[in-house]
């Protein structure tokens, strides 16, 4: 009996051990990456940071940075309310948005694979530098104008609200419905991760519930609210989550174009710091207590892309070129060094994915199938890198990267750090250790889906001589295909955007077009070229892109 209980705790304990090495480079990167540039600019915040050539001083000055940002800066509270309003309102805007449009898309109807395809257009238009050139596109304003002059002013919107409004009924509540028709477009290209969860987790939902319920004479309004809802209220939660993080890392977002200014522009490191962590804060405390419409901008995109010049400032043509011509496309290559800079974006794409969904596999199998001492809180701190916004420890690691050293070898041997600003080591030091970009997302879903097989295949493979490492990567990995799948398009298609977005910002920044708006066009010509080849690889990989989330499950 205690040969037997000596060998039981001797197996508990190698599992544990296993358990430690499968996570071990989430914890290596979460201490790198995540721990000290986290409490560095905490610290940074409370002082004034001076950069000299070689390395940076932290001069403390008490509350000073957060005095200055409240009471002295004359833009800070004020974009900071105007966000944290438009955030309340955008973030119920998207939620109901996202659930109906999933509604419709789980059912079955004819093309409905190209319709997902279409409402996967958002997670590729949300990424960070094709959000600020849609934002600050002036040739879309530009049509939007030109539209409205072409139907002299009439507006069914505007007609309805000038009658709510005569009539003196909930004026308030109806602007505030009628702000977010009018922005309507923002709030879908900002639904498309909730649409595929919401669409993930209808699909866990068994027919037979619905087919019992018919039976029972309920209507399809009882069975949405009875059943659906029930059954997928966990994503309610997720989801308004991940559309308040994922709102303080837009773009467009003037908070933190106002941080990046301080930051890049004024060189103030310190006060940056300070109004980081008043948004993030500000965030988590408030975290604590259809189809047309985005093919609408893409159909623009395709218009304008074969316009001439003179098509664009003609207030006849709308969508319709009346001088039909490619020669944008060749343009946009040639600025964008277009075949160098696909092959360059490929090859970094895939690598980072590669890498990024290899040590997240590991990480979250350990957490799945292991027990070990600390793992609730280890899995705590992977849910802190879904929650904290990468804005807040910005500052920092521009600074690790800029004065990059390991434990001080590099300054003991060369005398100086390393400076890897501008270079891509560090997309890939941070994707090693599990900090790229949404690993902790990632590092949940395969976790999730490696809960949901039963224990008792491993135990079979344990019995039949299989160790640890054979039973992952002969019976673990080959089911854990579908997720893997999903995950590894999501790091491509969110490293791909950012990549070729970076090659696409050389347009807008040319002196010698003949105008803003023709520059415009031939961003809006890069835009295409940069979305068709990712939404191609959705379009065929869809089907088990979602059957495989809707197989990971929220289980907690």
């Amino acid at each position: 009996m205690r040969k037997q209980k000596n060998k039981l705790a001797g197996l508990q304990r190698r599992k544990a051990i296993a358990g430690y090495i499968f996570i071990a480079p989430f914890i290596l990167g979460f201490l790198v990456f995540m721990v000290k540039p986290f409490f560095q600019s905490l610290y940074m915040s409370f002082c004034n940071v001076e950069v000299s050539a070689g390395s940076f001083n932290p001069v403390f000055q008490g509350i000073d940075n957060y005095k200055r940002a409240f009471t002295i800066d004359p833009q800070f509270s004020r974009l900071l309310v105007e966000e944290l309003s438009r955030m309340a309102v955008d973030s119920v805007a998207i939620m109901v948005f996202s659930f109906f449009v999933a509604l419709i898309l789980n059912q079955k109807f004819k093309g409905r694979a190209l319709v997902r395809a279409i409402f996967f257009l958002p997670v590729i238009l949300s990424s960070g530098v094709i959000l600020g050139l849609e934002t600050d596109n002036a040739l879309m304003a530009q049509l939007q104008v030109a539209i409205e002059e072409t139907t002299s002013g009439i507006s069914i919107t505007a007609a309805v609200e000038e009658i709510l409004r005569t009539a003196g009924v909930g004026v308030r509540a109806f602007e505030k419905v009628f702000e977010i028709i009018d922005k309507i477009y923002d709030i879908a290209i900002s639904s498309g991760i909730q649409i595929i969860i919401f669409l993930s987790g209808l699909q866990t939902i068994s027919a037979s519930m619905y087919e019992a319920a018919d039976i029972e004479g309920c209507t399809k309004w009882e069975s949405l609210w009875k059943i659906t809802f029930p059954m997928i209220s966990s994503m309610f939660l997720v989801n308004w989550i991940y559309t308040i993080i994922d709102f303080c890392m837009r773009s467009d977002n003037e908070v933190i174009e106002k941080i990046t200014k301080v930051m890049v522009d004024e060189i103030n490191y310190g006060f940056s710091s300070a109004m980081t962590w008043i948004y993030f804060l500000i965030v988590i405390a408030g975290v604590g207590g259809m189809c047309f419409m985005i093919l609408q901008p893409i159909l623009n995109k395709i218009s304008v892309s074969f316009m001439e010049e003179q098509d664009l400032y003609n207030p006849v043509v709308v969508a319709i070129p009346e001088h039909f011509t490619t020669e944008n496309y060749a343009i946009a290559a040639e600025i964008m060094d277009y075949s160098h800079s696909v092959v360059n974006s490929l090859v970094i794409s895939l690598t980072i994915a590669i890498l990024q969904i290899t040590v997240c596999t590991l990480v979250g199998y350990g957490f799945a199938r292991f027990n070990f001492p600390l793992k609730k809180f280890w899995f705590a701190c992977v849910l802190m890198v879904v929650l904290v916004p990468p804005q807040t420890i910005s500052t920092s690691l521009y600074l690790h990267f800029r004065f990059f050293d390991i434990l001080g070898i590099c300054k003991a041997v060369t005398g100086s750090t390393i400076n890897l600003r501008g270079s891509v080591i560090p997309y890939y030091l941070m994707s090693a250790g599990c900090m790229g970009l949404k690993n902790g997302l990632y590092i949940y879903m395969i976790r999730q889906f490696f809960r949901n097989i039963p224990k008792e295949l491993e135990e079979a493979a344990y019995v039949d001589g299989c160790g640890t490492l054979k039973t992952f990567v002969r019976i673990m990995l080959p089911d854990a295909k579908p997720i893997l799948t999903s995950c590894f398009l999501f790091a491509f298609v969110w490293q791909w955007t950012d990549g070729l977005g970076a090659y696409l910002q050389r347009i807008l920044g040319l002196s010698q077009t003949p105008s803003v708006g023709y520059a415009n066009c031939i961003s809006s010509t890069g835009t295409l070229m940069i979305i068709v080849p990712v939404l191609v690889l959705y379009l065929f990989a869809q089907r088990g892109f979602v059957e495989s989330l809707s197989s990971s499950g929220i289980k907690m």
